[in-house]
């Protein structure tokens, strides 16, 4: 069962369901069973079913992980943050994107700390990624962007370095949702 793919697992346990279920409903009773050539007498059935706790949030970023690399696309954006959640990473590349999930119509604060890089800080939606949200564009080593009655769902966080790029000193991320 381990070398199955997740789509075969599924027709399996589907029609491991269909058996135990929908079989005996519309099979007759044993006395009619002499017109069928087929019947199962299924009083047990032990299914292999492995349960996986995820985590709900994106560990921190660290050493283990590579301090969240790679995360230079939308499409590999590392994520979900927790709220509050302070992430660590080095500005050793042009872009490192995040992402976040709000739950409910909020609030967002993104907070950068100890930049020792030229870049920005950037917010898009999930939706689109050419056209930011919120956009820092003032440089330094500490930035803030607040952002309110933003709709539920995926947001990302780009920390975009033009400069300076580095992989001893760690910036802080954080999101406040």
């Amino acid at each position: 069962m381990h070398n199955l793919s997740r789509m075969q697992q599924l027709i399996l346990l589907v029609f491991a369901l269909l058996m135990v279920i929908a079989f005996p409903i519309i099979m007759p009773a044993r006395a009619e069973m002499s017109r069928f050539p087929l019947y199962l007498d299924i009083k047990e059935l032990y299914l292999p079913i492995v349960l996986r706790t995820l985590p709900r949030f994106a560990p921190v970023c660290s050493v283990t992980n590579n301090f969240c690399e790679p995360n230079n696309a939308p499409e590999i954006a590392y994520g979900p943050l927790g709220n509050t959640q302070v992430f660590p990473a080095y500005p050793e590349d042009s872009y490192d994107y995040f992402y976040i999930t709000l739950p409910v119509k909020g609030s967002l604060k993104v907070e950068l700390t100890g930049y020792n890089a030229t870049g920005n800080l950037l917010i898009y939606r999930f939706s689109d990624t050419t056209n930011p949200i919120a956009n820092w564009g003032q440089g330094g080593s500490n930035m803030t962007l607040n952002l309110s009655n933003l709709d539920a769902g995926n947001y990302f966080i780009l920390v975009y370095t033009a400069s300076g790029f580095n992989t001893s000193a760690l910036y802080t991320l954080k999101a406040t949702f």
